[in-house]
């Protein structure tokens, strides 16, 4: 699950804005209480499929890094083993 990988780099890269994305449900009091429930500690937008097709993207989760200027820099979509060690490599690049 990348809910707690996200939790610690949000508390790790204070100077990193780090988003979550709903393309799934743009119910706001429905993601709200999904956050309560499962302690998410950053902001998550909703979208809907409008957003999923912005980013080309449809899967879930789905990890998108921008550098300072907000080019995309890299992109994951889904969860495997050795994520957290990867996104901490791109933000320690990015920071």
């Amino acid at each position: 699950m990348t809910y707690p990988i996200i939790n610690d780099l949000v508390k790790k890269y204070p100077e990193i804005t780090i988003l979550g994305m709903n393309s799934r449900n743009t119910d706001e009091d429905a993601v709200r209480k999904y956050k309560e429930k499962h302690e998410l500690n950053f902001p998550i937008v909703l979208g809907g499929k409008d957003l999923s097709a912005a980013f080309g993207v449809d899967a879930c989760p789905v990890m998108l890094i921008f550098d300072k200027k907000g080019t995309l820099v890299y992109t994951q979509e889904g969860y495997y083993d050795g994520l957290e060690a990867d996104l901490i490599k791109v933000l320690d690049s990015i920071k």
